[in-house]
C-alpha cells in the first residue's frame, strides 16, 4: 500500500502501546494477579493495535485519494499563551502524556484514547487529474472524518466475531475513539471537520453518537442500519429546516 510508509507503522505501534496502558492498566479484577493483567495487557494490544492501525489508515487512504500525504503524530501543544511569542522551545506530546495523566489518576477507571493527529502535504504528483490543483475544504473534511467513521464500523465487526474476554471490550475501546475524535474541540478530528465542512460533521456525528448508543443494546447490524436511516433524517431535517421556518 503506497500511502502507507514504515514511519507510520512505527507510530502506529506506539499509539497502540499508550491506548493499551490506558485501557489495561485496571483489569477490573477484585484480585490482582501479574499473568492474568499480563494475558489482559497483551489481548488488549492486539485489538489497540488493529483500532490504531484502521483509524490511522482510514486517515491516510483517504489523503491519498484526495492527492495528498498525512505526517501521522502526537497531539503537541507548541505554545503556552495566545501572544506569538509565547512558542515552546519543544513541543509537549499532550497527546501520550494527558490520557495517561486521567488513567492514573482515575486508577484506570477513566478513558481518554484521543492521541493522535496530523498533518496534511499536497502532492502535486498525486493530484493530476484533479478538478482543482490544490486540496479543497470539502475533501481536507473527509480525511479528517474518515477515521472517526471507521472507528465506528470496526466496532460494528467487533460485535459481529467472537472475541477472547478482555477487562473492557474491544466494541467499547472503537466505540470511544470513534465519539472522543469526533468530538469538535481542537486538534481532534471533529474539529477539523467542523471547521472544512459543517454539513459533513454534522452527519458524521449523528451518525457516530446514534450508532454507539444502539450497538449497545441492538443487533450490530439492526443497529447500523437504524443509525444510518435516523442518521440521514435528521440531517435532511437540518437542511430543510432553515427553508420551512421562512
Amino acid at each position: 500500500m503506497k500511502f502507507i510508509k514504515p514511519e507510520h507503522i512505527k507510530k502506529i505501534f506506539l499509539f497502540s502501546l499508550i491506548l493499551t496502558i490506558i485501557f489495561a492498566y485496571n483489569d477490573k479484577s477484585e484480585t490482582f494477579i501479574l499473568s492474568n493483567w499480563i494475558i489482559n495487557f497483551l489481548l488488549l494490544y492486539i485489538f489497540c493495535f488493529i483500532s490504531s492501525f484502521i483509524h490511522e489508515t482510514a486517515h491516510l487512504f483517504a489523503a491519498y485519494l484526495q492527492g495528498c500525504s498525512l505526517k501521522i503524530k502526537f497531539i503537541e501543544i507548541k505554545r503556552y499563551w495566545i501572544s506569538t511569542k509565547a512558542y515552546l522551545k519543544r513541543p509537549i506530546k499532550l497527546g501520550a502524556i494527558f490520557p495517561l495523566i486521567i488513567t492514573l489518576f482515575s486508577n484506570g477507571l477513566l478513558y481518554f484514547p484521543v492521541i493522535s493527529t496530523y498533518e496534511v502535504t499536497e502532492e502535486k504528483y498525486l493530484r493530476l487529474g484533479k478538478r482543482y490543483p490544490r486540496v479543497s475544504e470539502w475533501e481536507l473534511a473527509k480525511i479528517a472524518a474518515s477515521g472517526p467513521l471507521v472507528s465506528i464500523l470496526l466496532a460494528v465487526i467487533f460485535k459481529l466475531i467472537p472475541l477472547p474476554q478482555t477487562s473492557i471490550s474491544p466494541v467499547l475501546i472503537n466505540i470511544l475513539i470513534a465519539v472522543l475524535n469526533i468530538l469538535p474541540l481542537p486538534l481532534f478530528d471533529g474539529y477539523k471537520t467542523f471547521f472544512y465542512s459543517k454539513i459533513l460533521f454534522i452527519f458524521s456525528f449523528i451518525f457516530i453518537v446514534i450508532l454507539s448508543i444502539f450497538l449497545q443494546a441492538l443487533n450490530p447490524i439492526t443497529a447500523l442500519i437504524l443509525a444510518l436511516v435516523l442518521a440521514i433524517v435528521i440531517f435532511i431535517v437540518y437542511l430543510v429546516y432553515p427553508y420551512i421556518k421562512k
